[in-house]
């Protein structure tokens, strides 16, 4: 099942991966890789808070490709208004890839999002430090910092 729900997620056919993904859940319900393919999939449709609840699980399992899962569940959690909880896994991603400017944009934009100017401000220097081309970032920095 979980082999034609990514196929069918391929096509665009979200609602028929979804249905396939879960009906994997019920065959097997510590299959990591399932409930992240069904993150992943509530994410491309912007259903940004299930997609974080399916990340969790697939956490709570043993997902192990851990980069992927912090990246992906972090934009999910900034999405879903979760900014403390994306920061978490910002943390993770910027003590274990600290040379990624995204991460460091990312948590920029949740300290923002909490109110918490200067952290912001840190965070977005340090990704303009990675990569000062980022316009992004760029345009971030000037907004908080007018």
């Amino acid at each position: 099942f979980e082999g034609l729900g990514n196929i069918y997620g391929m096509r665009g056919n979200y609602a028929e991966a979804l249905r396939l993904f879960t009906e994997a859940t019920k065959i097997d319900p510590k299959r990591s890789s399932t409930h992240f393919n069904i993150g992943v999939t509530y994410a491309i449709q912007n259903q940004w808070a299930a997609a974080a609840d399916a990340y969790d699980r697939a956490e709570s399992i043993g997902f192990d490709r851990l980069r992927d899962l912090y990246s992906n569940r972090a934009i999910a959690r900034i999405n879903a208004a979760r900014y403390a909880d994306a920061l978490k896994d910002l943390k993770w991603l910027t003590e274990n890839e600290p040379n990624v400017h995204s991460h460091h944009t990312n948590m920029g934009i949740s300290y923002a999002l909490l109110g918490d100017k200067n952290a912001a401000v840190a965070a977005y220097q340090r990704a303009l430090q990675i990569n000062p081309q980022d316009a992004l970032t760029q345009q971030k920095l000037r907004e908080i910092t007018q």
